[in-house]
């Protein structure tokens, strides 16, 4: 029995040392299992997943690189059609008039095609904007993609919606560091970009 600060009675239980010691042990053993446990719980399920990713790349490998197959037949196919071709135009033009072919910028034939997966428009900006070689404009992006997408410019709504369409992948590649806004041209509010990173296409 002790007596307490306000001058009551009371009772004090004493617990001895080596049980304190005892039972703190086996709290200290119980949480090393815990952490143990969740660690090795993190370290399998990261191990699962990755499985997963390793089986899946292995599955569809085989269709992938068929296709490829399939692509590059195709390619030779149409580079083979192209040097012929280009030798028969290159002959009439001599017999035409006086023009050097040599002189003749190359210009890669784009298909039109619908506006597909965001990955492939952004894809196509990044061309786009190493292509330039130096500051572009939204308008002119807009103009270079229309030549490989089905994009509507014909009333201010269609204008507004292309532009919409560039603010997001720039804004990407400027926090990616690829890009940098340039100040308007003179007596234009048209946004002027230019290209600056060593981004790769295959991050789009």
């Amino acid at each position: 029995m002790v007596v307490t600060k306000n001058g009551r009675l009371g009772v004090r239980f004493f617990i001895p040392r080596y049980y304190v010691s005892d039972a703190h042990d086996t709290e200290l053993k119980l949480c090393s299992h815990v952490l143990m446990a969740n660690y090795l719980g993190t370290k399998l399920s990261r191990l699962v997943k990755e499985h997963s990713y390793l089986s899946g790349t292995i599955e569809h490998a085989p269709k992938t690189i068929e296709r490829l197959r399939r692509d590059l037949e195709t390619l030779e196919a149409s580079y083979a059609t192209a040097l012929s071709r280009l030798s028969e135009v290159k002959q009439v033009i001599d017999e035409l008039s006086a023009i050097d072919t040599e002189d003749i910028r190359p210009t890669r034939a784009l298909k039109r095609q619908e506006l597909g997966r965001h990955g492939q428009f952004r894809r196509e900006l990044v061309r786009v904007l190493k292509e330039a070689r130096g500051p572009i404009s939204m308008i002119e992006m807009i103009d270079e993609l229309s030549k490989v997408f089905n994009i509507p410019l014909n009333t201010s709504i269609d204008k507004k919606r292309a532009y919409n369409r560039l603010r997001s992948p720039l804004a990407y590649f400027k926090d990616k560091g690829a890009v940098e806004r340039l100040p308007c041209r003179p007596g234009s509010m048209d946004g002027v970009w230019r290209w600056i990173g060593c981004y790769q296409d295959g991050e789009a």
